[in-house]
């Protein structure tokens, strides 16, 4: 019977260790798809533009191209299957992320573009 036990205990203990290293693998993943991300945004952004925040401070942003279909299906997918227990309410987007949605579009402003964080 101790025998059965120590077979089921390493077969338990490697099956947590694979789950952990799952877990890491996935978030390296998703790091690394936001950096691709952000990467992508900057290197395809076109002029710069300029948009006031709600205090009205002056901030860059850059309009980007969205992603095409297949990218958003993609990024959806992932982070529905990342975080199985949220709702997902929109789709994913380059074209603004979440500075330019708190400064800009929540208030109002009509410039779609992506705010990199102010210094």
């Amino acid at each position: 019977m101790n025998m059965v036990y120590s077979i089921l205990s390493n077969i338990f203990n490697c099956y947590l260790k694979f789950i952990t290293l799952k877990l890491i693998c996935m978030k390296i993943k998703y790091f690394l798809i936001i950096l691709w991300i952000f990467v992508l945004g900057i290197i395809h952004a076109q002029n710069s533009v300029t948009v006031y925040t709600p205090a009205n401070n002056a901030v860059e942003g850059y309009p980007l191209q969205e992603f095409s279909l297949t990218e958003i299906t993609t990024i959806n997918n992932q982070y529905i299957s990342a975080y199985p227990s949220a709702t997902l309410i929109g789709n994913a987007s380059q074209t603004y992320n979440c500075h330019s949605y708190a400064w800009n579009i929540s208030a109002g402003g009509t410039t779609i573009c992506w705010i990199n964080q102010k210094n």
